[in-house]
C-alpha cells in the first residue's frame, strides 16, 4: 500500500499528466512532448480499457471534465490508482462502474476507521 496526498490528486491542470504516470500507463518522459487535449484523450483511452467500457464508454468518458473532485478523468484514475494500490485487482477494476468504485472506496475508509460500511450512505 503507498501512501499519497489522495486530496490533491485529482485537481490542477496536471492532474491528467499525474493520471497516467501514477497508473504507469504512460512514461512521464513521453507525455513532456504530449498537448494537455491529447493526453486528456490518452486518458480516456486507457480507463475505457481499464474500467467497465459499458459504464464508462469513450463517449461517456469525453464528456467529463479532466480535473474535480468528482466524477472527473483524473478522479476516475485516482480511484483506480488507490483500488489497484490496495485492495483490487487490475481485473478486477474492469467489472467496476463509477459508483462502485466509489462504494469500494467508502466501504474500505469506513472499515479503516471501524465503522460499519453499512451505516454511510453513499
Amino acid at each position: 500500500v503507498k501512501c499519497r496526498d489522495w486530496s490533491n490528486l485529482a485537481v490542477g491542470e496536471d492532474c491528467v499528466t499525474r493520471a497516467l504516470v501514477l497508473n504507469e500507463w504512460e512514461p512521464e518522459n513521453q507525455l513532456t512532448e504530449i498537448s494537455l487535449p491529447d493526453q486528456k484523450g490518452i486518458l480516456i483511452t486507457h480507463l475505457n480499457k481499464r474500467l467497465n467500457g459499458s459504464h464508462h464508454t469513450t463517449l461517456d468518458l469525453s464528456v467529463r471534465s479532466a480535473e474535480g473532485e468528482t466524477g472527473s478523468l483524473c478522479s476516475l484514475g485516482m480511484m483506480h490508482l488507490a483500488l489497484t494500490d490496495t485492495l483490487n485487482s487490475v481485473s478486477e477494476m474492469r467489472a467496476f462502474s463509477y459508483e462502485d468504485l466509489r462504494n469500494s472506496l467508502v466501504h474500505q475508509i469506513a472499515l479503516a476507521d471501524g465503522n460499519d460500511p453499512a451505516d454511510f450512505d453513499v
